[in-house]
């Protein structure tokens, strides 16, 4: 018996068809993703590495108290007076930090920081044994304390962030000014 093979060629070239349709339809299908991954790509910012600026630094003079020291330039003067100073900076990130010193003999403020009960340290400011006083306003650490001018015997009282401490350490000078 002779059998027909004419319908499984034909299943066969039907199946052969069939499986060139699947496969050009799966590829149309990948690359649409690869386009759309590709677009997605293109319009995505590519991630840049942010400029630190360098911090530069200004130096301040008191006639009066006759002291000088370095303060960074994004510190503004908040109040000035002949026998004290005040500065602020308002960083973006981080707290609000703050310097502020007087030699005044009845400042207020200063009064009323002295009487305060707060936690008091001793540390060596500009190496000699110095008291500090240590409280938080407004979730920032800041340093009270008093150092003598060796020049003209005034007490001179400082009310600093505890991060700007290092700075006045380092720079802190006692000169006649004129």
């Amino acid at each position: 018996m002779k059998s027909n093979s004419a319908p499984y060629v034909l299943l066969g070239i039907l199946f052969f068809v069939l499986v060139f349709i699947v496969g050009v339809r799966y590829g149309q299908r990948v690359e649409q993703t690869n386009k759309k991954i590709t677009a997605l790509l293109s319009v995505t910012p590519k991630e840049t590495k942010p400029k630190v600026s360098e911090i530069k630094y200004k130096t301040y003079q008191n006639k009066d108290c006759q002291l000088e020291f370095l303060y960074p330039s994004v510190f503004k003067k908040e109040k000035e007076t002949t026998s004290s100073a005040s500065f602020i900076s308002d960083f973006i990130f981080k707290n609000r930090q703050e310097l502020s010193f007087s030699c005044a003999k009845e400042d207020p403020y200063v009064e009323a920081i002295k009487n305060a009960k707060i936690a008091t340290n001793e540390a060596e400011f500009q190496q000699k044994n110095t008291e500090f006083k240590e409280f938080t306003k407004d979730k920032q650490t800041l340093v009270y304390f008093e150092i003598i001018n060796p020049i003209n015997s005034k007490i001179i009282y400082f009310l600093i962030d505890k991060e700007s401490l290092p700075l006045l350490d380092s720079s802190l000078k006692f000169k006649t000014i004129k």
